[in-house]
């Protein structure tokens, strides 16, 4: 029999020591973000300074947009040093920024407004962001957070994708705003459409992300549940697929606990915790091992 359903309490993503979120970073972009005014759609870029730069990782495209008719880009989780590298434009902000913008991407503000990066994240990891698409093809298509070389001792990061996304080439008004995106950051026309051709057609391989996804959130337990069933955001339930252990915390200090999927409903999953902590709620960080081999479908 299902438990009673409440609405699934908020959370975070919790990588142990953050990035301060008003730190600048470089946020490097690569397809119709590379526009100063379509950025402006998410955050204020007006008076962002931008350069231009490249990057030994292919630009490729697929899914299907219906705003732009056809494939969009994505940047290559792997590095490919052989291969012709992406000409790319990036914009100073702050990381908060770079959240919004990843809000935004991904039609999802609850999330990534609040998704902290981990300090010691090393230039060419990357962790995924837990977005789900639940059945809408304009969700969770950028849930990568990528972090780049630095640039003059500052971080750079984009957002690409770890789904499992058909490639298709862009249509012809997609191509334009990449195209006039780099001729708006003082790349020549020749070379922009250049840069625009050498695009990959299918993306490469991903590799292992760096460190396991975490994230802490407030786990509730429902009424008419059974004492040890705590209910959880269903965006972090459909990541909870094994038994993992974490810390989590009844009004004192963390202890290790178990957490144990058992079912998902419309609003929330729900997991067992063992030992069992009374009373009503838990606070919980757990580590989740991410299986890039089952990634989610596009």
């Amino acid at each position: 029999m299902t438990c009673g359903r409440r609405p699934p309490p908020s959370a975070a993503l919790d990588s142990g020591p953050h990035l301060d979120r008003r730190r600048d970073v470089w946020y490097v972009t690569y397809g119709s973000n590379m526009q100063r005014r379509l950025l402006g759609r998410y955050v204020d870029a007006a008076d962002a300074t931008s350069l231009v730069f490249d990057v030994p990782r292919p630009r490729w495209f697929g899914g299907y947009s219906h705003r732009w008719d056809g494939g969009v880009a994505y940047l290559g989780l792997a590095a490919s040093p052989g291969g012709a590298p992406t000409q790319v434009r990036a914009f100073r902000m702050t990381f908060a920024d770079v959240l919004t913008v990843a809000a935004g991407e991904n039609v999802d503000d609850d999330a990534l407004l609040a998704a902290p990066l981990a300090a010691d994240l090393p230039p060419g990891g990357w962790v995924p962001l837990p977005v789900t698409a639940n059945g809408d093809p304009l969700r969770g298509k950028y849930n990568a957070l990528l972090r780049l070389d630095d640039v003059a001792g500052v971080p750079a990061m984009t957002l690409t994708t770890w789904r499992e996304i058909t490639p298709r080439p862009p249509g012809p008004d997609y191509a334009t705003v990449i195209l006039e995106g780099l001729i708006e950051a003082g790349v020549p026309s020749g070379p922009a459409r250049s840069a625009l051709e050498s695009a990959s057609a299918r993306p490469t391989r991903v590799p292992p992300p760096t460190g396991p996804l975490r994230w802490r959130c407030r786990l509730e337990r429902d009424a008419g549940c059974p004492p040890e069933s705590l209910a959880i955001p269903r965006r972090f339930g459909e990541f909870l697929t094994r038994s993992v252990t974490g810390h989590v915390s009844d009004d004192g200090p963390p202890v290790s606990a178990t957490l144990e999927p058992t079912e998902t409903v419309a609003s929330a999953a729900r997991c067992r915790c063992h030992p069992l902590l009374l009373p009503g709620a838990v606070e919980c960080s757990v580590a989740l091992p991410i299986d890039v081999g089952a990634r989610p479908e596009g």
